[in-house]
């Protein structure tokens, strides 16, 4: 495979692959923290957008994701990010409480408008 764009740096990171029709690779990102993160979902609008979502039990710092929306403030918290059809980093959304928040699944609808439904132990902080 080519270049993945980020670090590996936590015990399990998630990532992103992208492949074409003929099974190439055309890009791939880490999503990751030093410690524990998941990813649980990804949807594909029609313009080829990718959004994933998981969960992260420290601050991403270290992918070059840029700025995500909303404040790592738990335990586990959520996360949805969207990433353009060449694999940039487009926008981020933490979301969180004081204690346990876990992405289940994210959705786009026929206007691209984007869906995520999520698990929380407490109140949402972000």
């Amino acid at each position: 495979m080519g270049n993945i764009s980020g670090n590996h740096s936590g015990s399990y990171e998630g990532f992103v692959f992208k492949f074409n029709s003929s099974g190439s690779y055309e890009w791939g990102q880490w999503i990751g923290s030093s410690s524990t993160m998941r990813v649980f979902s990804i949807s594909v609008d029609s313009l080829d957008n990718v959004y994933v979502g998981g969960f992260a039990e420290t601050d991403i710092t270290d992918d070059g994701l840029g700025n995500i929306s909303g404040n790592y403030s738990g335990n586990k918290e959520g996360f949805f990010f969207k990433f353009n059809s060449s694999g940039s980093y487009e926008w981020g959304q933490w979301i969180g409480s004081s204690s346990s928040v876990w992405d289940s699944s994210i959705s786009v609808d026929s206007l691209d408008n984007v869906y995520a439904v999520a698990y929380a132990y407490n109140n949402f902080a972000d």
